[in-house]
């Protein structure tokens, strides 16, 4: 599991804090008064489960990097935890939107893995135990900010992704022949000469694998050159060289390795963009193009 941060080493999220996932502003006194606790009384309790009138077993906890359903995880983190509904928001099938937690069980309960996002008090040990309950069950840190109430009291707001995700290689191969991938032109001599390599993403992003990005759509779509663009002005405020140029690589998907698996991107941006934890081999890039942002 990744060290977990203490609250007072937490660097406010300006991104994370300006998307209002929980419109904190608007949630009632009444509503965080009851909510603020510590859940490590509630957490070292014994959960027993009754499987008959004779026996009851203690359920044990096990760490593990399968995939965990995200109605399962809240409904894990109400039971135990004793969290309310308004303190646990999921990212909607969209991509987009974040839902209330009544939604999600109602509307969506079939859909396994979904990027999560909780509201907690910053109370003795609150990071570590809900840290540690999510990764248990399947989730990650990627995020955090913090927040102040209108009693002066703080709280944290951790975004949760998951460590493994469902493929969705089959739905890929069906509709789509071809899907592009945009890397600094600085990379371009490594890529002609191994293909493109899986690796740990940078900002916007945050993972727990190493990735390659893509796209399914047609690049000039406006949406897709706003997040390029948005993407650009990242690199160049970490390498004031940079000019923005890209190197457009179109891939046949036919033409990858039989053991390459497809994931949703689940950071926002909709259902045209996907990634793998596979690298790309120079056999399957088909065509290349320049392109500025």
């Amino acid at each position: 599991m990744k060290s977990i941060k203490r609250f007072d080493e937490f660097v406010e999220d300006k991104e994370l804090k300006e998307l209002d996932i929980f419109n904190f502003d608007s949630i009632p006194l009444s509503k965080l008064d009851k909510a603020y606790i510590d859940y490590e009384p509630l957490y070292n309790t014994a959960d027993l489960v009754s499987l008959d009138e004779d026996y009851v077993f203690e359920e044990q906890k096990v760490n593990d990097d399968s995939i965990h359903s995200a109605s399962d995880v809240v409904s894990l983190a109400m039971h135990k935890l004793k969290m309310q509904e308004f303190q646990i928001m999921v990212k909607s099938p969209n991509g987009v939107d974040y839902i209330e937690v009544k939604r999600l069980l109602e509307e969506y309960p079939d859909y396994l893995t979904m990027k999560m996002a909780m509201l907690i008090p910053n109370l003795k040990k609150n990071v570590d135990i809900i840290t540690a309950f999510m990764d248990e069950n399947g989730y990650f840190e990627a995020k955090g900010t913090t927040y102040k109430d209108k009693s002066g009291r703080f709280w944290l707001l951790l975004v949760f992704d998951p460590k493994k995700q469902e493929s969705i290689k089959e739905m890929v191969l069906n509709y789509h022949k071809y899907a592009y991938h945009a890397s600094p032109n600085y990379n371009a001599e490594s890529i002609e000469k191994n293909g493109i390599i899986a690796k740990y993403a940078i900002n916007p992003y945050m993972s727990n694998t190493q990735r390659v990005y893509l796209y399914l759509g047609n690049t000039n779509n406006s949406k897709y050159v706003s997040m390029m663009k948005s993407i650009s002005k990242k690199i160049q405020r970490k390498n004031k060289k940079f000019a923005g140029d890209f190197i457009e690589y179109e891939i046949a998907l036919e033409k990858l390795p039989n053991d390459v698996e497809f994931f949703v991107d689940i950071h926002g941006y909709g259902k045209d963009y996907i990634y793998t934890e596979s690298d790309i081999p120079l056999s399957a890039i088909r065509d290349s193009e320049d392109k500025s942002y």
